[in-house]
């Protein structure tokens, strides 16, 4: 007996998906564009010849008033050896029927095989009498028509044990995603699944472990088959037209920008596969790799172009270079025309090397925050269940160098940003990356591909990727256990087992810096930055401590040995920017050597301003060496024309202190004058750690109470106020910042 149809379901029943492909595509067994793109397909354009979508064959000769009713495809089912999918005359809206462009998805009949096959052991239906919670369970799942969800032998094997093991008749929590595959598929394993997604069998939320309690060990991971969707309205794609974002540079363009981001951002962010990127970038088939992702790929490589190439492209600068591949890459986001999850946040990643001016809501710390999300939801962060065999291997390399290029984003940021890590380390059980998935990235190359694009010492550059990641979840627990609101005092062997553990990375990037290889002393001189940069940070607590003279069970002499540790690594810090500048490297540094600049900068400023003259001018001298480096990556980094504003009004204000008091106007953002105030205070020109210290401590750096996390850049000046009483007045000090538009 068939069900009773509504016209509204029968208006919804008459609509036609998209096939995957046109017919042309399809005979020909070639990618094609429609799903994204809309009639006609790329390859349909230039081959000039007719579009015509293709109808599935489930629904061919399925009409409006066609039912295929539970207990047939039970019969079919029980015939069949081989499962195939029936489909409904209806269709449904992900998120309701309100909005039109939401993707139409077909109904699945109730009584399909389970993914995960049971073995039979009766065909007839039965029920135990006084089983009453199975007979409640069958009337539950009765049909309208008599017909019953359940498989007679599942039933069977319910009936036969406890009533607690009768919830695993439920369908598995996996075959509620069945409308994701393709209809006409022979074989629904082979499907392509990239779409990840995660769930957790733990959490508050959590049915599936309920319906099915013998997959509550399961990691949660599973893996959807591409869904069809709706293509871009015509105003959408128009709009990205307009954008430029379907014209690239041209091909000796586009080749200097792969070289460059193989060089000098891939091997310490290896988010993208090469074997599978490569040889389509090479042979000009664009159209197989994901638009958005190549912007921002070129995006992240207008960091390292030569100034010719960069002008050879029709930009000015690289900044300018920068900023037009980041409106392409944006507007692509903000269409959502990206729709596989991997390739998206691989994308918003790297749009991460793009940063405008402090006001920007769409700056870094945004897509760190959109890549960290989406990759959570895709369960990145967990580590696959080992019966998690669809998922496979060279993936879950990937989805490992993903995660932790996430954290190592993260970390480095909350340092520059002042603000708290995002990640817990406590959350992800996601196996660290080892130099075997570097590797494997790369594995299939031609020789000529990689002799062209990528750099020599790649398995070298690997093991020193390795212990950049070790050294940013260090850092992570530095922040959360220094850098926190309610602060975790550490023992004296806390503080000694994190230098150790920095120490140990810090020796292998030592033996690296003795190579040959140019590109492997380049990264091994950027790892040890890094970690001078991370001691630093370790110390610099315990400094103000020092220099407010708290009492604590800790003696003065540790602390003193704290300072004689943060002044060398703050002039070994120095010591490798002197081979950067004698290699001619400086211009090539990554973006990230911004904020490794700030912490040995702060410990030089407070050196120049001992009232011994030796440290101090041995201070000054440290610190023009880091300004003139940061002067050189303005160029290029706006990170640095923020990190050289800071310090050359930290140096003023210095002098003005020293020059005693005087009366100047307070900065005005509306009036946008620049000239610091410090009203009528009384200076003393013997200046303590404390003084210098507290000034920078907001910059960048303030996990303290009375900072505001958005306003970052700037000072605290102690003043006097009307009454004598003195008080702390915040001065910003870069409205002046050049805004780029």
């Amino acid at each position: 007996m068939s069900r009773q149809i509504s016209p509204a379901a029968k208006r919804q029943a008459s609509r036609k998906r998209l096939g995957g492909a046109c017919k042309a595509c399809h005979d020909r067994k070639v990618r094609c564009s429609l799903a994204k793109s809309g009639p006609p397909c790329t390859n349909c354009s230039l081959d000039d010849i007719e579009c015509e979508p293709r109808v599935r064959k489930s629904q061919r000769g399925v009409g409006p008033s066609t039912v295929v009713s539970a207990q047939q495809a039970h019969d079919r089912t029980s015939v069949s050896a081989t499962p195939s999918r029936q489909e409904v005359p209806g269709s449904f809206h992900l998120f309701g029927n309100h909005d039109k462009a939401d993707v139409s998805i077909s109904l699945v009949p109730p009584l399909e095989v389970d993914l995960d096959t049971r073995p039979a052991t009766s065909h007839s239906r039965r029920t135990v009498p006084g089983n009453n919670s199975a007979r409640k369970l069958d009337d539950l799942l009765r049909d309208s028509d008599g017909s019953h969800p359940i498989a007679s032998e599942d039933l069977a094997t319910c009936n036969e044990r406890s009533d607690a093991s009768c919830s695993s008749n439920y369908r598995p929590f996996r075959s509620h995603f069945s409308h994701f595959e393709e209809d006409d598929a022979p074989n629904t394993d082979s499907l392509p699944a990239d779409t990840p997604m995660y769930g957790d069998p733990t959490g508050i939320c959590a049915v599936a472990n309920i319906c099915e309690p013998e997959g509550a060990d399961s990691s949660g991971h599973f893996l959807l088959p591409n869904g069809i969707f709706a293509s871009l309205d015509l105003e959408d794609q128009e709009y990205l037209r307009r954008k430029g974002a379907f014209v690239f540079p041209e091909s000796r363009i586009r080749e200097s920008l792969v070289r460059a981001y193989f060089h000098y951002v891939h091997p310490f962010f290896p988010i993208v596969d090469i074997q599978d990127f490569l040889p389509k970038h090479e042979s000009g088939a664009l159209d197989k790799i994901s638009t958005h992702l190549l912007w921002s790929m070129y995006l992240a490589a207008c960091n390292f172009l030569e100034e010719d190439v960069v002008q050879a492209a029709g930009f000015t600068s690289r900044k300018e270079m920068k900023r037009s591949f980041y409106r392409k890459a944006k507007a692509l986001y903000d269409m959502q025309h990206e729709r596989e999850r991997t390739t998206l946040i691989q994308a918003v990643l790297l749009m991460t090397f793009y940063s405008s001016d402090t006001e920007d809501k769409t700056g870094p710390w945004h897509w760190i925050g959109v890549a960290i999300g989406l990759s959570q939801t895709a369960g990145l962060h967990r580590n696959p269940h080992s019966t998690a065999s669809r998922i496979p291997q060279y993936r879950q390399r990937l989805w490992r160098l993903i995660w932790w290029s996430c954290v190592h984003q993260d970390v480095w940021f909350s340092v520059g940003m002042g603000r708290p890590v995002r990640i817990n380390l406590d959350d992800c059980d996601t196996q660290l990356p080892v130099a075997a998935d570097l590797d494997a990235l790369a594995s299939g190359v031609p020789d000529t591909l990689r002799e062209k694009y990528l750099p020599a010492g790649m398995p070298e550059l690997s093991e020193l990727f390795v212990e950049l990641i070790n050294l940013a979840i260090i850092q992570s627990n530095i922040l959360s256990t220094h850098y926190r609101a309610r602060q975790i005092r550490p023992s004296t062997a806390d503080v000694m087992e994190v230098e150790k553990r920095i120490a140990t990375i810090h020796e292998k990037a030592r033996w690296f810096i003795s190579s040959e290889n140019l590109m492997v002393y380049y990264y091994a001189c950027h790892l040890t930055l890094f970690s001078k940069s991370v001691l630093t940070v370790l110390y610099r607590p315990y400094l103000l401590r020092l220099s407010q003279r708290h009492t604590s069970s800790l003696s003065h002499e540790w602390y003193s040995s704290i300072d004689r540790k943060a002044q060398a690594a703050a002039s070994g810090f120095n010591k490798i920017l002197e081979a950067l500048i004698t290699a001619d490297m400086v211009m090539e540094c990554q973006n990230i050597i911004c904020i490794a600049l700030l912490p040995p900068m702060q410990f030089h400023l407070l050196n120049s301003t001992s009232s011994k003259p030796l440290i101090a001018t041995l201070g000054q001298h440290s610190l023009d060496l880091c300004m003139l480096v940061a002067n050189e990556l303005r160029k290029t980094y706006f990170g640095a024309s923020l990190l050289h504003q800071l310090f050359s009004q930290a140096q003023t204000q210095i002098r003005n202190r020293r020059a005693g008091p005087e009366t100047t106007k307070i900065t005005n953002p509306e009036t946008q004058t620049t000239c610091l105030s410090h009203g009528s205070m009384q200076v003393s020109r013997d200046f303590t750690d404390t003084d210098i210290i507290r000034n920078l401590g907001s910059a960048f750096f303030g996990f303290e109470d009375d900072l505001n996390g958005d306003d970052f850049a700037m000072f605290n000046f102690s003043i006097d106020s009307p009454e004598g009483t003195p008080s702390n007045q915040r001065i910003r000090w870069y409205p002046e910042l050049p805004i780029e538009i």
